[in-house]
């Protein structure tokens, strides 16, 4: 994971130095409005259209920010030295531009430039060095706020127990994106939008897997309202939020938690809210137009059917195209990244299709994944659509807006693998990587032809000007392309390896070694708590489980598969450290198999008897309650539990046993209530009677002898034991009760009578 995450930043890094200043998306603008925030010039957030660009902000770029209709072929300009070009005060500063539009970027929310001003004073005298070098130091910033993407991928897959490899293919997902990759080396606010939005779908991932508590719901609240705060796309939080929350609302019980749950995650998200409800007081309009005063009225004078279904297979075209590759020239060719773009986007349709056909994936919970993806597109088309129907023109049809939905729709896709052949899946990570290598090399060759290759063609004399165009020198560079070629041989390596090598996740628990040292990892045993093969074979191996056995949370998971658990139960040493879980032990005592097997365990049974929930549910199974009877250690014990012997004591099976324990007896004799169970058991009673030391005690409790004493067969007991015939004489009304069921002896016939107390004996 952490060789995809280097990979992914190498990448991105390099775009930095591929697409020159100021041909990325409105980055001249966005580039403006931080430096006149920094600068104190548009904080306070200035009204709509109030705003011109600074003079200064244009020093960073050597190319214009519009459209190109022909190769610019910049290896055959001439470029200043570092140290001579100019800075952002050299340039005019924030001297008004009159002669260009206003900067429209001020109909979107403050948060990105306030967090991009705050990276401009860090950099000690930014305004007076050259000034594409801040410039590419707030590139570097937005890399960083797009370089967790891969991680937020592979840990929604993990959430949603996607089989191994897909979570590395989840991670992998970004680097077929080009358009993405460019996009995050840019100075653009979508980066941080995206980056938010991939939070709140691993957020909302977890309310779909059972996460109602109010900890996860600030969460979202908190990233919801941070989202909202900087682009008006967020504006679809509040809504799938509770479209989130409906799922386990709908499902089962505990909807009162979910409720509570909902209402703390819309209350997280009032402070963003609350600056679009200013818009709409203020501006008449939730999003105001950024170069106007007023926001235009649009009027629509075509209807659909003059040229409605164009625009739609248009609009369709354009954001496919644009949300995997770039078109600069905007005439909308049919190049070799736009064909690589239509077959990515028939692989994603089909699996989602597939996905939600067979079942691949929760169809509630695969419908909420695709609901930011939808809803952005919704969004888009109906601006989109606006402007068309009153001015005929294609406007805001851009395939980076649906960047939020991203993770919803790659996980998806993957589940589809779900429903192919294991060798099929396995191979998913390699199938992407090599995607990705091809739609990037072919991408970065036509960006290279559209701006570095000169007249002539000559390949090297274009590296040289990326180089040289560089604002860092260009041993950056180097070491950043050297980063790039070694990570993505090491991952073509790795994911080769994966593909070739079937049962991975099982792979440890068949080598002592390797099994050993992952005994020490707790986070890397919770999962292999959850797949069934493998912990079956490592409940084979005693050094492992000995470690296991320390790992509650394993422990517990452990509990829940029989085969697994059965084999657990065979380990004393295991046992003894379960023992002392008694979470885990509960669980296991569920399970007649694996509770019976600890019975049979000395050193087993002496901890379990210190456990009196947990005996208290054995004592209900007559096979596991009928082990520790054999074990004079673990009765001795068990007779100290008044609670687990009242239970014991309905197993005739188990007492008869017992009373075999003189010991153990010695003690039982002791308990009332359980003597009073032992008096309906004729059997058991029986025993009891032929024991000195356990009738010379009852003949002290007269309350116990008023009960035995009903028993003939328990009665003629102690009348054999010579120290016991004397005894009841002297213990009053319950030596009568005695004498009445005693038999009479040879000799004695005429013996009984009145004594010189008055009492017939």
């Amino acid at each position: 994971m952490w060789l995809i995450l280097v990979l992914h930043v190498a990448v991105v890094l390099w775009q930095t130095a591929l697409f020159p200043n100021f041909r990325s998306p409105d980055e001249r603008q966005h580039v403006d409005l931080i430096t006149q925030v920094e600068q104190g010039v548009a904080w306070p957030w200035p009204d709509p259209g109030t705003l011109r660009m600074a003079q200064g902000s244009g020093a960073g770029g050597f190319t214009k920010s519009n459209r190109i209709d022909r190769p610019l072929h910049l290896a055959d300009r001439p470029l200043p030295p570092r140290a001579d070009r100019p800075s952002f005060s050299a340039a005019g500063g924030t001297t008004p531009l009159t002669a260009q539009p206003r900067n429209q970027l001020i109909q979107h929310p403050p948060l990105y430039y306030v967090a991009g001003a705050a990276v401009l004073q860090a950099i000690p005298g930014w305004d007076r060095i050259p000034f594409d070098l801040t410039y590419l130091a707030l590139r570097w910033w937005n890399v960083l706020l797009a370089a967790a993407l891969p991680l937020l991928l592979w840990a929604v897959a993990r959430r949603l127990r996607l089989a191994e490899p897909l979570p590395v293919a989840a991670a992998l997902v970004p680097l077929a994106i080009p358009e993405l990759t460019h996009n995050e080396s840019a100075v653009n606010n979508d980066n941080l939008l995206i980056l938010l939005y991939a939070v709140l779908t691993l957020l909302v991932v977890r309310v779909l897997t059972g996460d109602a508590t109010r900890r996860t719901a600030l969460a979202i609240g908190a990233v919801g309202s941070l989202a909202l705060l900087t682009k008006g796309f967020a504006l679809l939080v509040p809504l799938w939020v509770g479209v989130a929350y409906a799922v386990p609302l709908f499902r089962g019980p505990g909807r009162r938690r979910v409720v509570w749950a909902l209402a703390v995650a819309w209350l997280g998200t009032l402070p963003g809210v609350a600056w679009w409800i200013h818009n709409r007081i203020a501006y008449g309009s939730l999003q105001p137009h950024g170069r106007f005063t007023s926001v235009p009225e649009l009027v629509a004078r075509y209807p659909f059917t003059d040229g409605g279904v164009h625009w739609l297979l248009r609009l369709l075209e354009r954001m496919n195209t644009l949300f995997f590759v770039h078109d600069q020239t905007g005439g909308g060719g049919h190049h070799a990244p736009w064909f690589l773009a239509f077959a990515a986007a028939v692989l994603i349709v089909a699996g989602v299709v597939v996905a939600l056909a067979l079942r691949a994936l929760d169809r509630s919970t695969a419908l909420v994944l695709l609901f930011p993806m939808v809803g952005l597109l919704a969004i888009v088309a109906k601006g989109s659509y606006e402007q068309f129907a009153a001015t005929h023109t294609y406007a805001g049809m851009q395939g980076r807006y649906l960047y939020g939905g991203l993770i919803g729709v790659a996980i998806v896709a993957l589940a589809a693998l779900r429903r192919v052949p294991a060798a099929v899946s396995r191979a998913a990570p390699l199938g992407v990587l090599l995607f990705a290598i091809l739609i990037q090399t072919v991408y970065i060759g036509y960006t290279v032809k559209l701006f570095w290759l000169p007249a002539d063609g000559d390949v090297l004399a274009a590296l040289r000007a990326i180089a040289a165009w560089y604002a860092f020198p260009p041993v950056v560079l180097a070491l950043i392309v050297t980063i790039l070629l070694v990570s993505l041989g090491a991952a073509l390596f790795a994911t080769v390896r994966l593909a070739g090598r079937p049962g991975a996740a099982a792979w440890p628990a068949r080598r002592p070694t390797a099994a050993a040292r992952l005994t020490r990892r707790p986070a890397v045993f919770a999962r292999l708590a959850r797949r069934p093969a493998v912990a079956a074979r490592l409940a084979r191996r005693s050094a492992v489980f000995a470690r296991l056995a320390r790992r509650p949370a394993v422990f517990a998971r452990l509990a829940r598969r029989p085969a697994v658990a059965a084999r657990l139960a065979r380990r004393s040493a295991v046992f003894a450290r379960l023992a002392r879980r008694p979470a885990v032990f509960a669980r296991l005592a569920r399970r007649p198999a694996v509770a019976a097997c600890p019975a049979r365990r000395p050193a087993v049974a002496a901890r379990l008897a210190r456990r009196s929930a947990v005996f208290a549910r054995l004592a209900r199974r007559p096979a596991v309650a009928a082990c520790p009877a054999r074990r004079p250690a673990v009765a001795a014990r068990l007779a100290r539990r008044s609670a687990v012997f009242a239970r014991l004591a309905r197993r005739p099976a188990v007492f008869a046993r017992l009373a075999r324990r003189p010991a153990v007896f010695a003690r039982l004799a002791r308990r009332p209530a359980v003597v009073a169970w032992l008096g309906r058991r004729p059997a058991v009673a029986v025993r009891l009677a032929r024991r000195p030391a356990v009738a010379a005690w009852l003949g002290r409790r007269p309350a116990v002898f008023a009960q035995v004493g009903r028993r003939p067969a328990v009665a003629a007991g102690p009348a054999r034991r010579p120290a016991m015939a004397a005894r009841p004489a002297l213990s009053g009304q319950p030596a009568v009760r005695l004498a009445r069921t005693l038999p009479a002896a040879p000799g004695q016939a005429g013996v009984a009578g009145r004594g010189a107390s008055g009492v017939r004996v």
